[in-house]
């Protein structure tokens, strides 16, 4: 690619080294937009925006008209003119579970941010992004011009379901809206990666707003103690239906005044403000400093993909312990006035896919219902207590195991506790009026169930 804005051309007609900075810059972020909107990989990640915002930042290092041209000269200058495009952002995500404290009462939300870290490769075709939550390794997906793997092992996108119909029909996906596959391969390429067809947009659509003069300093401000300035530009709205009404996208970046680098992509959506991304690391760097490698695979066994519980009987205080091989809990006759119902005895199913070779595993768990039973479903309002000696059959969200002395109400609104030996589920029922403190009484109520 070939830098060919006149004014670009203008302001770097005395500096070579710079013009060719900017002309491998523009070859590194000038990929070009699929219009294409059905979505070519299968495996839903919810992680493009996050990926996208850090791919985003590079493009903001190509500025002409409407910002200062030393703006230019230093962020390229900062930049690099490697090959690969090496980003890092962080996104602050909204609590899904908090803690309590059994003894006081104490509530703590528990804090998660998103880390995005991404090597692109443009003229390999190869990408590579690596997402943390909380400073867990949430997800690894390597992607090349032979497919796409993560850490689960091979993702089902439309070339290969495609080159295997027969597989991927028994793997239950399709890129067809019928559902069916058919039997006979077809050889289609996988399309070249990009950082995001939407974000990439962004990108022309910011470069666009340049050369036109529609981007626009909009203020001065503070972000963490540093002075910004403020940028804003309206985006294309290119996925529009024709019977969709028009959609108003802008971005506004904060660039600091002293470096000139980005901090922070704020997007905005008919007038709305998204979450802000924070803006970690943004350059080029060579191949050998990139970090293209395969992902680790997750042994199968330790990536169940779904669960169903059953009731398949009928226990007293003693059976549930029987069941258990350790005294059983109850929170006593009567729970928040709801009375203790019935003990079932379920059997937990967890799976790990059909093409993980790992069977089913099975394993009972002992139930208590305090409020209604309906055809052995509790009723609304009801709450149940489920206990297991293995952690998996109590089907927490969050395998980490909760502290000693704490509750964790999770996502879903349902607590999760161990004592001693017993791991704990206590569940409302959907649109139950029991709240997070009908929860903690039912946790401190629990003791071991009467008989020896």
């Amino acid at each position: 690619m070939t830098v060919r804005d006149p004014e670009v051309l203008f302001e770097l007609r005395g500096e070579p080294e710079l013009l060719a900075i900017a002309d491998a810059l523009g070859d590194v972020l000038g990929a070009p937009i699929s219009r294409n909107r059905r979505r070519w990989w299968l495996a839903g990640t919810g992680l493009a925006a996050a990926i996208g915002a850090a791919a985003v930042l590079a493009g903001l290092l190509l500025t002409t008209t409407g910002v200062q041209p030393s703006l230019t000269d230093r962020a390229l200058a900062a930049v690099g003119d490697g090959p690969v495009l090496h980003a890092v952002t962080r996104l602050p995500l909204s609590p899904d579970k908090t803690l309590i404290e059994l003894s006081t009462g104490r509530r703590t939300a528990v804090p998660r941010v998103s880390e995005t870290e991404i090597w692109f490769d443009e003229e390999r075709a190869v990408e590579h992004t690596i997402t943390r939550v909380t400073g867990e390794q949430t997800q690894d997906l390597l992607l090349t011009p032979q497919g796409v793997t993560s850490e689960s092992g091979p993702v089902w996108t439309c070339a290969r379901s495609d080159a295997h119909p027969v597989e991927a029909t028994r793997a239950g996906v399709s890129c067809n809206f019928s559902g069916k596959n058919g039997t006979k391969p077809r050889h289609i390429p996988e399309p070249p990666p990009t950082v995001d067809p939407a974000l990439l947009g962004f990108v022309d659509g910011y470069r666009q707003a340049l050369a036109t003069g529609a981007a626009r300093k909009i203020g001065e401000g503070t972000v963490d103690g540093r002075h910004v300035f403020w940028l804003e530009f309206r985006l294309p709205d290119r996925y529009r239906a024709a019977n969709e009404p028009p959609v108003d996208l802008r971005e506004r970046v904060a660039v600091a005044s002293d470096t000139y680098r980005p901090l922070l992509v704020r997007p905005i959506t008919n007038g709305d403000a998204g979450p802000d991304y924070e803006v970690l690391e943004v350059g080029t760097v060579a191949r050998a400093d990139a970090n293209f490698s395969e992902p680790k695979l997750i042994p199968p066994e330790k990536r169940p993909s779904n669960a169903n519980a059953r009731t398949t009987g009928e226990l007293d205080f003693a059976g549930a312990s029987e069941l258990l091989g350790t005294r059983a809990l109850w929170a006593g006759p009567e729970l928040h006035g709801l009375k203790l119902a019935a003990i079932q005895r379920q059997e937990v199913t967890i799976g790990y896919g059909r093409d993980s070779g790992v069977p089913p595993r099975v394993t009972p768990v002992a139930t208590l219902i305090y409020g209604g039973v309906e055809r052995t479903h509790p009723t609304t309002g009801s709450i149940e207590i489920t206990e297991s000696t293995v952690p998996v059959a109590v089907r927490w969200l969050d395998p980490k195991p909760v502290p000693a002395g704490f509750l964790r109400i999770n996502r879903m609104g349902w607590g999760e506790l161990r004592t001693g030996d017993v791991y704990v589920q206590i569940m409302r029922s959907p649109f139950s009026p029991v709240d997070d403190d009908t929860l903690l009484a039912a946790a401190r109520q629990l003791v071991p169930v009467p008989g020896g």
